[in-house]
C-alpha cells in the first residue's frame, strides 16, 4: 500500500468511533500458516473464532464489572501475510473497542461503557480459548490435515514413494496409511495444554500466540491514527532496501534477531518470489469489520456519527481542505513524505489556488508562452514479445507488427539494438 493511501485509510480508520481501543493480534501455528496463506476461505473462519472470543470476554467482563447484560462489541481487524525480513508469516491484527456499548436508559441510543484492560492471567486463559476453539472448528471443517502428497523434487521419494511416504509422517507425527492418513496421530494428555507468558499481556500456547499489550486512552486520537497506520503497513520499507554493487539486494531487518542477522541478501529474482509469496489471493480482503462495525449493525450509524459529532464539539473550526472526507493530495503529501508543497521556496509564504484552466486554447497559449509542449505525448501502443517483434509473426488481432505498429507516433532511436532474450 503506497504511504499516502494508508494515511487516508487510518484516518478513516480512526474516525470510526472508538472512544477507547485496545489492540490484539493473533499468530498461528507453523503447520497452519502455509494453509491460510492460499486458503482465505478458512483463514476467514479462524478471524470469526478469533474475534467471537475477545467479544466473549469483553462482554463477560461487562456482566461481572457492571452488571451489563446485552452489551455489544466492534472492532477492526486487518490481515497481514508478511513478518521482518519478507517472511510468509500470515497472522491478525485487531483494534476492538476497549469496552461494551449498551442502551441508553429509556432510549435506543447507544452509550458506551469502558471494561478494564486484561491481566497477564487472563491473557492467558483467552489464549487457551482461541487455540481450543479454533482446533474444534478446524475438526469441524475437515482440515486437521497436513498435505502429504504436494509435488517436491525428492529423488528419493520418486524412486521409493512408499517408504518416503511413511518417513515423511513419521517425521510430521502424522498417520501414513489408511483413513486417517495425513492427520495427527492420536495422542493421549494426562495434563493440560501448557501456556506461558512471552511478555507483558501476551502469552504463547501449542504455537497460538496472542498479544493484548497495546490499549489507547479516550481522546488520544493521533495515538489511535499511529496504531491504524501500523496495522496497514506494507510489506516492505524501501529505507532498508540497498542494491549491492554485485547485483543483489540487501534488506536490512527491523529489529536485530536473536542469532545476531541484521539484514538477509536476496539474489533479485529471489526477492521477487518473496514478495510474490506476500500478495492476497485475488478477492481476499485484508480488513475486516465486526460488531457495530459491521455492514447492517444496529447501531453503526449511531455510533460513528456520534464520534463524527463529538470530535466537531471539541475540534476547532476546520477549513475547506479539512471537511473533505478525503485528504487533499497536499495534505497527504505533508503527512506521508513530509513534503510540504503549499509553501512557496521563492519567499516562504503560502500558496493558494486561484483557477483550475480547462479551456484548451487557453492551456495552449501559457504553455507556449512558458516554452512548453502545447500537445500531450503520445502513447505507444504495447509492443509484441521481443523474439516476435520485427519479423512478421501476427499478434492477437491477425496483424503483423510492421503493420500495427505502422502511424505510431513514436521516435525510435535509430542505434538502438534489440536485446538477445534466451
Amino acid at each position: 500500500m503506497r504511504r499516502a493511501s494508508r494515511s487516508n485509510s487510518a484516518r478513516l480508520l480512526h474516525g470510526r468511533g472508538l472512544p477507547a481501543a485496545g489492540s490484539g493480534w493473533l499468530s498461528l501455528p507453523f503447520w497452519l500458516r502455509y494453509r491460510v496463506a492460499y486458503d482465505h476461505v478458512l483463514l476467514t473462519e479462524i478471524i470469526a473464532v478469533w474475534t467471537r472470543t475477545v467479544t466473549h470476554f469483553y462482554r463477560d467482563h461487562a456482566r461481572r464489572q457492571h452488571g451489563i447484560a446485552d452489551g455489544v462489541c466492534a472492532a477492526i481487524s486487518a490481515v497481514q501475510r508478511f513478518g521482518d525480513g519478507l517472511r510468509l508469516n500470515p497472522h491478525v491484527h485487531s483494534i476492538f473497542a476497549d469496552g461494551v456499548w449498551r442502551a441508553a436508559a429509556g432510549s435506543d441510543a447507544p452509550k458506551f461503557q469502558r471494561i478494564k484492560s486484561p491481566t497477564q492471567r487472563e491473557v492467558e486463559v483467552l489464549t487457551l480459548a482461541v487455540r481450543r476453539r479454533v482446533l474444534r472448528r478446524l475438526g469441524r471443517l475437515g482440515v486437521l490435515r497436513a498435505d502429504l502428497e504436494e509435488p517436491s523434487c525428492d529423488l528419493f521419494g520418486e524412486r521409493e514413494p512408499i517408504l518416503a511416504s511413511c518417513m515423511t509422517a513419521s517425521l510430521l507425527d502424522r498417520v501414513a496409511i489408511g483413513e486417517r492418513k495425513g492427520e495427527l496421530v492420536m495422542r493421549l494428555r494426562d495434563e493440560q495444554v501448557e501456556v506461558r507468558g512471552n511478555g507483558k499481556r501476551c502469552a504463547v500456547a501449542d504455537g497460538f500466540n496472542v498479544h493484548a499489550a497495546t490499549t489507547v486512552p479516550p481522546l488520544a486520537r493521533d495515538a489511535l491514527e499511529r496504531l491504524c497506520k501500523y496495522l496497514l503497513r506494507p510489506a516492505i520499507c524501501n529505507e532498508r532496501l540497498q542494491r549491492l554493487e554485485s547485483g543483489e539486494v540487501l534488506l536490512t531487518l527491523r529489529k536485530r534477531w536473536s542469532d545476531g542477522t541484521f539484514a538477509k541478501v536476496f539474489q533479485p529474482q529471489d526477492l521477487i518470489s518473496k514478495v510474490i509469496a506476500l500478495l492476497p489471493a485475488p478477492g481476499a480482503n485484508l480488513l475486516r469489520f465486526h460488531g457495530q462495525f459491521a455492514p447492517g449493525a444496529r447501531w453503526r450509524a449511531q455510533i460513528t456519527a456520534g464520534a463524527a459529532r463529538a470530535r466537531k464539539a471539541t475540534a476547532p473550526p476546520k477549513d475547506e481542505e479539512q471537511r473533505q472526507r478525503r485528504m487533499a493530495w497536499s495534505v497527504l503529501l505533508r503527512r506521508s513524505f513530509a513534503i510540504e508543497v503549499m509553501n512557496c521556496p521563492a519567499c516562504g509564504g503560502r500558496r493558494e489556488l486561484l483557477a483550475v484552466i480547462e479551456h484548451k486554447p487557453t492551456v495552449q497559449k501559457i504553455l507556449a508562452h512558458l516554452g512548453l509542449d502545447t500537445e500531450p505525448p503520445a502513447f505507444a501502443l504495447p509492443r509484441g514479445p521481443p523474439l516476435l517483434a520485427g519479423k512478421g509473426v501476427p499478434d492477437a488481432d491477425g496483424l503483423p507488427w510492421e503493420a500495427r505498429d505502422a502511424g505510431r507516433r513514436v521516435v525510435v532511436d535509430p542505434g538502438f539494438v534489440e536485446p538477445a532474450y534466451d
